[in-house]
Formats: C-alpha cells, sequence, structure tokens
C-alpha cells in the first residue's frame, strides 16, 4: 500500500504552481486587442463553421427560394446543393402533403428514395415535417399547397436548384 503525505510546506507549493497555471492560462485567453475584450475565441476565429446567422454560422439562413431566386413549388424537382433541411408547414383542417426524396430524378421514387408526408386535420389544424437533404439528393413535393416551404442549408453554401 502507499501513502502519501502532503506537508504543509508541499501544499505550499503545490497551490503557488496551480495559481501560476492559472495566471498564464488567463493572461493566453484574454484576448486585450478586442473591443469589448472578451474570453476565448470569437466565432470569427474558430474555422470551418460556414456562413448564415444561425448556430455561429454553422447553419445558413431559411430561404423559400430556389437558386433562380423563384418560389420553391409543387411538381417541380429540385436538387440540393449542398447538404440542409427541408421544411414544409401546413395548417387548416384535412389538408396533407406528399413529399418525394431521394438520389434519382426517375418517376419510380418508391424504388429509388423516401415518401413522406404531413398531414394536417380536424382537431389537429398544424402540421409540418422536416426533412433532411444530402448535397446531391432529389426532393419533389406532389400533393397539397403547402403554407411555407422552406430550405436551410448546412454550411451556408447549399440550395435547392430546379431540374
Amino acid at each position: 500500500m502507499v501513502i502519501i503525505n502532503i506537508g504543509r510546506k508541499e501544499l505550499v507549493v503545490l497551490l503557488g504552481v496551480l495559481i501560476l497555471f492559472l495566471g498564464v492560462g488567463f493572461g493566453v485567453a484574454y484576448n486585450s486587442e478586442a473591443e469589448p475584450s472578451v474570453m476565448g475565441h470569437s466565432a470569427d476565429e474558430i474555422s470551418g463553421l460556414g456562413g448564415g446567422s444561425g448556430g455561429f454560422g454553422a447553419f445558413g439562413d431559411w430561404t423559400s427560394k430556389d437558386s433562380d431566386g423563384n418560389n420553391i413549388v409543387r411538381d417541380t424537382k429540385y436538387k440540393a446543393t449542398g447538404d440542409g433541411f427541408l421544411l414544409i408547414s401546413i395548417t387548416g383542417s384535412n389538408r396533407w402533403v406528399k413529399v418525394y426524396s431521394g438520389i434519382d430524378l426517375s418517376s419510380d421514387w418508391t424504388m429509388r428514395g423516401i415518401v413522406t408526408s404531413a398531414h394536417a386535420v380536424e382537431g389537429n389544424p398544424r402540421g409540418s415535417l422536416t426533412l433532411p437533404l444530402r448535397e446531391g439528393d432529389y426532393m419533389e413535393f406532389t400533393t397539397g399547397t403547402p403554407d411555407y416551404v422552406g430550405w436551410m442549408p448546412i454550411g451556408g453554401d447549399g440550395v435547392l436548384e430546379k431540374q
């Protein structure tokens, strides 16, 4: 069995070393050139976060427009030029939207992709879905008229490109 005895002299030396490390760490971390001075790093100093205003820039801004500046509309195929999230929202009674997504422009979506839907029914008049899309995935919604269709890229640079 190992017995460790820390006397008053050793405790004083350990506390002195700890205070020295804390002081040096504080001095290095303190950015006195920024206005106002801040501890640590700003989001601009951290690389790899992309553009946009949300989540330190990791996510782009929500948009309801495609790459040409037109509204994202039904019965039109779109290709994601970067990773992101598609949001479709509906309100009212007995309304629904069906969304097809996948890796192929083929008309046979059930063999090559995902079919999902959002429903707004009596007693629950709001429905929405959020669908992640990878770069190169295709998307189309064919049924219903949503109140809002939005796209939010991850990294700030992906758009939905009309096909």
